[in-house]
């Protein structure tokens, strides 16, 4: 559960979320307000605790951006005292993610050499010329081996090296767009644009997904940095 610690006049304040949007605070181990956030709306948590004999109040305020991370301002008396961005997905998450991306782009690249799956594509995809899709089999193989690679190491690189992950996810995306903008080129050829228009949402949902990710890891590179 991705966490955030601070230490006000001697007591410790905790930020907590969670990937269903649960969002947490604790003052010294107590939870002090908590609330379920599911379509990331902007929410405020207010508190009020003692502190050397006098009342205290505290506001802490979550957004969401369009990666997903959330951003935080944390307020004593109504003077901002913290802020920065949050992820939301843990390391667990995250690790997870690159481990079925990896196997199915590696095993995609395998089926091709099952017999009738050529043919299956050429039958789905019609009359449209298919050497980019076999090249795009190719290059998400060994994406996909970056990615089991990930799987594995993700915790050490995102302490010491995100720019590898930066990198290949930047590539990735990279290669996705103008991929996708060539289908779209070629279903308006053929005339096919909006019976074939799910594939293309569903390209634009992988390039978000990539970038969503990516923001991700930078935000708990920079998080396990400054701890």
């Amino acid at each position: 559960m991705p966490e955030k610690r601070f230490t006000v006049s001697d007591h410790d304040i905790k930020l907590k979320l969670n990937s269903l949007g649960k969002e947490s605070i604790a003052y010294d181990d107590k939870i002090v307000s908590q609330r379920i956030n599911y379509l990331g709306l902007l929410s405020t948590h207010h508190f009020e605790v003692s502190e050397n004999d006098e009342n205290v109040s505290y506001e802490a305020l979550f957004s969401t951006t369009s990666s997903l991370t959330k951003l935080y301002k944390l307020k004593r008396n109504n003077k901002l005292i913290q802020s920065g961005e949050l992820s939301t997905w843990s390391i667990g998450l995250m690790k997870g993610f690159f481990f079925m991306v990896g196997i199915a782009w590696v095993l995609g690249l395998v089926q091709m050499g099952f017999p009738g799956t050529r043919d299956f594509y050429e039958k789905f995809y019609g009359s449209i010329d298919l050497s980019w899709f076999y090249i795009q089999k190719v290059i998400d193989f060994l994406f996909g081996i970056l990615f089991l690679f990930f799987a594995v190491s993700l915790k050490n690189l995102l302490a010491k090296n995100i720019r590898v992950i930066s990198g290949v996810l930047w590539v990735r995306v990279g290669l996705m767009i103008p991929g996708s903008l060539s289908l779209a080129f070629n279903y308006i050829q053929e005339g096919i644009i909006l019976s074939s228009s799910w594939i293309l949402s569903l390209r634009i949902l992988f390039v978000w997904m990539f970038w969503f990710i990516l923001r991700n890891c930078e935000v708990l590179a920079k998080e396990m940095k400054s701890q």
